[in-house]
């Protein structure tokens, strides 16, 4: 199961430790030497997730391109202009096509979020009726 820091935060309400759950996620896949390395990594947040992702990967001697996309304002469709992207591990050339496959970006972002969206409504509704 998960360690018990990351229970803890998840059992606390909305009160989430995001880095602490992205860290043990990535620390799980990296356990797992016989899947193939990633050519880059891309996740949902801004300079602290990047900064920790960047972090956890240097302490494996993974050195690719980290990408996050955080929400500048509100979490609604208007706010979708103010995405903002945070970059690191990237040469100049890497940076650019990033910076223009941002609608990708947004789009991998939207559909996680509906998948685990999706998900939590399943759990719910199961421990509903349990």
């Amino acid at each position: 199961g998960l360690p018990r820091r990351v229970r803890l935060a998840m059992t606390e309400g909305r009160n989430f430790d995001d880095l602490a759950m992205l860290q043990e996620v990535l620390e799980r896949r990296l356990k797992h030497s016989d899947w193939p390395m990633p050519d880059i990594v891309f996740v949902d947040g801004g300079a602290n997730q990047v900064h920790r992702a960047v972090k956890v990967l240097g302490e494996h001697n993974l050195h690719v391109p980290v990408v996050g996309l955080g929400k500048a304002g509100k979490h609604a469709a208007s706010a979708y202009a103010t995405d903002k992207l945070v970059i690191a591990n990237s040469k100049k050339n890497g940076k650019e096509l990033i910076i223009a496959s941002k609608g990708l970006f947004q789009q991998v972002r939207n559909e996680a979020h509906r998948f685990a969206i999706q998900f939590q409504r399943r759990r719910e509704r199961k421990h509903f009726i349990s």
